[in-house]
């Protein structure tokens, strides 16, 4: 190992000690996370706060500067330290408004710390002055120089600051001298769809070329008023925006979209091969079995995959979850019809993929990205899944006609595919594991790093207690909804057991992410662990009516989709390709609803309350009315009001999300878990109801034969009649719609909620 890699390594050790210092401290002073207001009560207070805040972003300077020093080269290390350099630099300016310019604050915090970060900032305004976000930082620039002003006036002339207002002066001056020079260029190239007269920056006294400082999109998130509830609404203008266009560049959405559609089409084509599966392994009565063993391990698991993308970083994550869906597309697609539990096994191993793929692919779009660049990204790639979710139960169909063995085997090709693009195209691009510190490291220099002691310090990261009662929690709870009243009665010990050890393992799990948090007991007892799902997450109050938001959105699309496939295949007596062909009236509304989400988030009026309260009216029409159509057979209606369902469901996709990382945008993977984990669990928990409803109202069980078309075909015409009357003139089908109503009624009001 060179001098310079020894060095680099020390800096790492330290910045690996810095963060756990900066974990030790309690939530409201904690540096990079939001100072609560409510608790800065006095100047005693205030100013540990700010001390604290400052110590912490001055020994960030130091380190980033350091490296940017060692590290000589171009990679994304260097761009890293660059962005953390302008982060403290921006944030110690928006500190400022908690100083007190009293005889009795520091000097250090009055003057030496805002005057390191008023030369941070000119230097990168200089350097990058066509950059979109130079006005933001112009902003900035002028709020420290009038804080020096003040200071030369509350002295009385003892502090000499108002000099440095020129800083601001000449950079305003440097800007407008670079747009004229660049609105008379008569030629300019166009680069990547930019103009490129900023491309390598322009000239500077120094001479150096910076281009490569802005040659990946680094993130800033500014300061958010919080009010009495909570931040109540995340608005993209207060959000920093240091990137030309989109972050993440088009192989990684490239890479992203390949492997989403693995997810979508798994789910939706099964579903749709349910029955003939089912009857190939004369497994009838037990038939819900393979939805269950999927949901089961689909639900439980992601917020493991997001802590693990955490731990590990995103390539080894998302490599180990496409691992995980080939062997469990292996297993269903070869398992003989004599091997039922082979089959369940192979669709828990795909649950367990699924899951990964639910989470970490929505924490790539959000990784180095504002939330106005998520959003345009989440938005293409949302059409991407929202064709494959659509489409999902047509191509079921048409593989089930060919070979039902087929719904599981189209995933092997897709998932290699998908392992050799993400191992080429984002390889270098994806965002490597958090830093650990490796106490037992040896000093000096060492001619390799020890892999299995490094391997063993991250795993001691990993919340093992809270991740077992979660599992055991929610896989007991997805295990009662789907049991009751499909397969046993809801008053039955199969229900009720799991439904009660599932709630009080729950209860347990959020004692034991409490105790996880900073300075609390657990915490001290394993100082290295990081909660699954921190605790500031699961009490804030955004997070829980976002959750809210998205289980009732999980509600509507599950309902949608497998009840009026029900609809066309018990009641139009339409075979599995024909039904699935109806349901694609949902995927343009969905699309509809995305792009309107993103023009809303990012051009008017860029908040994310509107989308949201919108969405949830157009769904509770498009639910409500649908339970009439149905009754009445009329075919346009029912059509139209899938497509307003879809439009509702895409609206409140993606803005859900990026409220959540506006709030916690240093705990990216948190929130992408935690909503990820409401949409299956509202789709669970409305087909539970649905089916309990249906089965009661109609007759006609989950495992009654009379599910399958082909068999209500075959009855005899009075027979045919009866059942066809007790599915849809009994209201078995109006009533299920009907029943998850009051859930969509009821999502209107957190989403009003947040707008206040």
């Amino acid at each position: 190992m060179s001098a310079t890699e020894s060095q680099l390594k020390a800096v790492n050790h330290v910045r690996g000690l810095l963060e756990n210092w900066r974990q030790s401290i309690p939530v409201d002073f904690r540096p990079r996370e939001q100072l609560n207001k409510g608790r800065l009560t006095d100047r005693r207070t205030k100013l540990a706060a700010v001390l604290t805040q400052y110590y912490y972003y001055h020994l960030i300077i130091a380190l980033e500067r350091l490296t940017l020093l060692l590290d000589r080269g171009n990679g994304a290390g260097r761009e890293e330290s660059k962005r953390d350099l302008m982060h403290a630099a921006r944030t110690i300016i928006e500190l400022i408004r908690f100083v007190d310019a009293e005889p009795y604050t520091p000097i250090y915090i009055l003057a030496i710390m805002p005057l390191s970060a008023l030369f941070i900032l000119f230097d990168f305004v200089i350097h990058n002055p066509t950059h979109p976000d130079t006005q933001a930082n112009m902003m900035l620039l002028d709020i420290v120089s009038g804080h020096f002003s003040f200071l030369e006036h509350a002295s009385g002339g003892s502090l000499p600051g108002s000099h440095l207002s020129h800083f601001a002066r000449i950079a305003s001056k440097y800007i407008d001298e670079v747009e004229a020079s660049s609105n008379n260029a008569s030629e300019p190239t166009q680069i990547d769809g930019r103009s490129d007269s900023p491309v390598n920056g322009p000239p500077t006294a120094t001479g150096v070329d910076n281009s490569s400082l802005w040659s990946r999109g680094l993130a800033i998130n500014t300061s958010q008023e919080q009010s009495r509830g909570g931040i109540a609404n995340t608005s993209i203008e207060g959000i920093g925006n240091i990137s030309d266009g989109m972050n993440y560049p088009f192989p990684d959405l490239l890479g992203s979209a390949d492997v989403q559609p693995t997810n979508d089409l798994d789910f939706r084509a099964v579903a749709s091969a349910l029955p003939w599966i089912a009857r190939d392994f004369g497994e009838i009565p037990q038939m819900n079995w393979i939805i269950a063993a999927f949901n089961l391990t689909n639900t439980a698991f992601i917020p493991f995959w997001g802590q693990i993308a955490d731990v590990f970083g995103r390539h080894a994550a998302i490599q180990a979850v496409l691992v995980a869906m080939v062997v469990g597309s292996a297993l269903c697609t070869g398992a003989p019809t004599t091997a039922y539990a082979l089959l369940l096994v192979g669709r828990g191993i795909q649950g367990l993929g699924c899951a990964g793929l639910s989470v970490i692919i929505r924490v790539i779009l959000a990784d180095k990205v504002t939330l106005e660049e998520q959003a345009t990204n989440w938005t293409i790639f949302s059409l991407v899944a929202g064709c494959s979710y659509g489409l999902g139960p047509a191509i079921g169909g048409y593989l089930t006609s060919a070979d039902w063995r087929w719904c599981f085997g189209i995933n092997l090709p897709i998932c290699v595919v998908s392992i050799v693009l993400v191992f080429l195209l984002l390889r270098n691009e994806l965002l490597g594991p958090l830093p650990v510190v490796d106490s037992h490291a040896p000093s000096g220099d060492s001619p390799r790093p020890d892999r299995k002691r490094i391997v063993l310090q991250r795993l001691r990261t990993i919340d093992f207690g809270g991740q077992i009662l979660f599992l055991l929690a929610f896989g007991l709870l997805v295990l009662s909804f789907t049991w009751a009243g499909a397969i046993y009665g809801w008053d039955s010990v199969a229900v009720l057991l799991p439904l009660c050890l599932g709630m009080i393992l729950g209860c347990a799990f959020l004692g034991w992410e409490y105790m996880l948090g900073a300075g609390r007991r657990l915490s001290l007892i394993w100082p290295n662990q990081k909660a699954m799902l921190p605790w500031r997450l699961l009490s804030n109050r955004d997070i829980s009516l976002l959750f809210y938001i998205n289980f009732a959105t999980g509600a509507a699309m599950y309902a949608v989709l497998y009840y009026v496939n029900l609809y066309f295949t018990m009641v139009r007596l339409q075979d599995a390709n024909a039904a699935g062909i109806q349901l694609l009236y949902y995927t343009p509304g969905m699309g509809a609803g995305v792009y309107l989400a993103m023009r809303m988030c990012n051009y008017y009026p860029r908040q994310t309350f509107a989308p949201l309260l919108l969405g949830s009216v157009l769904e509770v029409v498009g639910v409500g009315v649908l339970p009439w159509a149905l009754y009445a057979e009329n075919k346009a209606v029912i059509n139209g009001m899938m497509v307003l369902a879809g439009v509702g469901t895409g609206l409140r996709s993606m803005p859900g999300v990026l409220h959540g990382i506006g709030l916690f945008s240093n705990d990216v993977a948190a929130v992408v878990s935690l909503m990820a984990v409401a949409l299956p669990f509202g789709g669970t928990v409305s087909l539970t109801i649905m089916s309990s409803v249906f089965n009661n109202i109609s007759g006609i069980s989950e495992t009654s034969p009379l599910r399958d078309f082909t068999v209500i075909s075959g009855l005899p015409e009075s027979t045919k009649v009866v059942v066809i009357h007790n599915a849809k003139k009994q209201m078995g089908l109006v009533w299920a719609f009907v029943s998850i109503v009051p859930f969509m009624v009821l999502v209107s009001a957190p989403s009003y909620d947040l707008i206040k």
